[in-house]
C-alpha cells in the first residue's frame, strides 16, 4: 500500500495542470486564477496505478442541481471509495 500511496502522490506535470479564472471584479479587470488538474491525467495515472479495470467513478445527484463524484479503486479484490 505504501507503494501504491507514493505512485498516487507523484506531482503532476506542467502540462498536465490547465488553469481558469474564477472570480472576478464587477468590471472584470482582475480576477482569480485557478489551477486544476486535467481529467485525462487522473484518468492516466490510475490506469498505470491500477490498470484500466483496478479503478472507476460514480456521481450521484445531491442537493437537486449538484453532483458528488465517488472515485473507487479495486485492492484486494475490494472496492474502496473514496
Amino acid at each position: 500500500m505504501k507503494e501504491i500511496m507514493q505512485k498516487l502522490q507523484v506531482p503532476f506535470q506542467p502540462d498536465e495542470i490547465e488553469w481558469r479564472i474564477g472570480v472576478k471584479t464587477k468590471d472584470n479587470s482582475k480576477g482569480l486564477a485557478l489551477a486544476y488538474v486535467t481529467n485525462r491525467a487522473i484518468q492516466n495515472r490510475l490506469d498505470n496505478i491500477f490498470g484500466c479495470f483496478g479503478w472507476k467513478n460514480e456521481y450521484v445527484q445531491w442537493k437537486n442541481t449538484s453532483q458528488l463524484c465517488g472515485i473507487s479503486i479495486k485492492h484486494e479484490n475490494e472496492w474502496i471509495t473514496k
